[in-house]
Protein backbone atom coordinates (compact mmCIF):
# COMPACT_ATOMS: atom_id res chain seq x y z
CA UNK A 1 0.00 0.00 0.00
CA UNK A 2 3.03 2.74 0.55
CA UNK A 3 4.52 1.97 -2.42
CA UNK A 4 1.21 2.63 -4.08
CA UNK A 5 0.58 5.72 -2.40
CA UNK A 6 4.03 6.75 -2.55
CA UNK A 7 4.39 6.28 -6.65
CA UNK A 8 1.21 7.96 -6.93
CA UNK A 9 -1.10 4.97 -8.27
CA UNK A 10 -3.43 5.76 -5.16
CA UNK A 11 -4.48 9.05 -3.44
CA UNK A 12 -4.17 9.40 0.70
CA UNK A 13 -7.33 12.14 1.04
CA UNK A 14 -7.38 13.09 4.69
CA UNK A 15 -9.54 16.12 6.32
CA UNK A 16 -8.30 18.29 9.21
CA UNK A 17 -9.80 16.15 11.48
CA UNK A 18 -7.84 13.05 9.89
CA UNK A 19 -4.58 15.27 10.25
CA UNK A 20 -5.17 15.77 13.83
CA UNK A 21 -6.17 11.99 14.80
CA UNK A 22 -2.54 10.98 12.91
CA UNK A 23 -0.73 13.94 15.15
CA UNK A 24 -2.25 12.94 18.19
CA UNK A 25 -0.57 9.07 17.13
CA UNK A 26 3.11 10.63 15.96
CA UNK A 27 2.90 12.85 19.37
CA UNK A 28 2.60 9.14 21.13
CA UNK A 29 5.69 8.01 18.58
CA UNK A 30 8.07 11.11 19.34
CA UNK A 31 8.82 10.36 22.83
CA UNK A 32 10.16 6.76 21.78
CA UNK A 33 10.89 7.05 17.83
CA UNK A 34 11.27 10.86 17.00
CA UNK A 35 13.15 10.79 13.83
CA UNK A 36 10.41 7.83 12.31
CA UNK A 37 7.65 10.19 13.63
CA UNK A 38 9.30 13.12 11.73
CA UNK A 39 9.23 11.23 8.47
CA UNK A 40 5.49 10.23 8.64
CA UNK A 41 4.61 14.16 9.08
CA UNK A 42 6.70 14.86 6.30
CA UNK A 43 5.46 11.65 4.07
CA UNK A 44 1.94 12.43 4.70
CA UNK A 45 1.90 15.96 4.43
CA UNK A 46 3.98 15.06 0.61
CA UNK A 47 1.65 12.73 -0.53
CA UNK A 48 -1.87 12.92 0.65
CA UNK A 49 -4.37 15.87 -0.24
CA UNK A 50 -6.55 17.73 2.90
CA UNK A 51 -9.82 18.04 1.74
CA UNK A 52 -12.91 19.82 3.92
CA UNK A 53 -15.37 17.79 5.21
CA UNK A 54 -18.35 18.42 7.31
CA UNK A 55 -19.84 16.21 9.94
CA UNK A 56 -22.16 14.67 7.88
CA UNK A 57 -22.30 10.77 8.90
CA UNK A 58 -23.35 9.21 12.61
CA UNK A 59 -23.41 5.63 11.74
CA UNK A 60 -20.26 3.86 12.79
CA UNK A 61 -20.45 2.37 16.10
CA UNK A 62 -17.05 4.12 17.08
CA UNK A 63 -18.18 7.54 16.63
CA UNK A 64 -14.30 9.01 15.98
CA UNK A 65 -14.47 6.43 12.70
CA UNK A 66 -17.08 8.57 11.07
CA UNK A 67 -14.44 11.52 10.41
CA UNK A 68 -13.23 8.57 7.61
CA UNK A 69 -16.94 8.46 5.83
CA UNK A 70 -17.04 12.31 6.23
CA UNK A 71 -13.80 12.27 4.42
CA UNK A 72 -14.10 10.09 1.26
CA UNK A 73 -17.58 11.44 0.67
CA UNK A 74 -16.21 14.99 0.37
CA UNK A 75 -13.62 13.77 -1.76
CA UNK A 76 -16.01 11.88 -3.88
CA UNK A 77 -13.65 8.86 -3.27
CA UNK A 78 -14.19 5.14 -4.23
CA UNK A 79 -12.89 3.65 -1.83
CA UNK A 80 -11.97 3.84 2.46
CA UNK A 81 -9.45 1.13 2.92
CA UNK A 82 -9.21 -0.16 6.59
CA UNK A 83 -8.36 -2.92 9.03
CA UNK A 84 -11.01 -1.43 11.12
CA UNK A 85 -13.86 -3.91 11.85
CA UNK A 86 -16.18 -0.71 13.26
CA UNK A 87 -16.07 0.27 9.13
CA UNK A 88 -15.38 -2.79 7.43
CA UNK A 89 -19.10 -3.87 8.69
CA UNK A 90 -20.31 -1.13 6.67
CA UNK A 91 -19.04 -2.13 3.31
CA UNK A 92 -20.31 0.81 1.92
CA UNK A 93 -21.85 4.36 2.57
CA UNK A 94 -22.48 6.71 -0.18
CA UNK A 95 -21.28 5.01 -3.11
CA UNK A 96 -17.68 4.41 -1.32
CA UNK A 97 -16.86 1.06 -0.90
CA UNK A 98 -15.00 0.27 2.43
CA UNK A 99 -12.04 -2.52 2.01
CA UNK A 100 -9.63 -4.27 3.68
CA UNK A 101 -5.99 -4.00 2.67
CA UNK A 102 -6.10 -7.12 1.54
CA UNK A 103 -8.96 -7.04 -0.11
CA UNK A 104 -8.33 -3.54 -2.03
CA UNK A 105 -4.75 -5.10 -3.05
CA UNK A 106 -6.26 -8.15 -4.59
CA UNK A 107 -8.73 -6.46 -6.89
CA UNK A 108 -5.71 -4.28 -8.10
CA UNK A 109 -3.40 -7.56 -8.82
CA UNK A 110 -0.86 -6.91 -6.58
Amino acid sequence: MLDLWANDRIELVVSPSIMEEYERILARMDRKMPERADFWRLFIAQYSTIVEAPSAFRICRDPKDDMFLDCAVAAVAKYVISGDKDLLTLKNVSGVEILSPATFLSRLGV
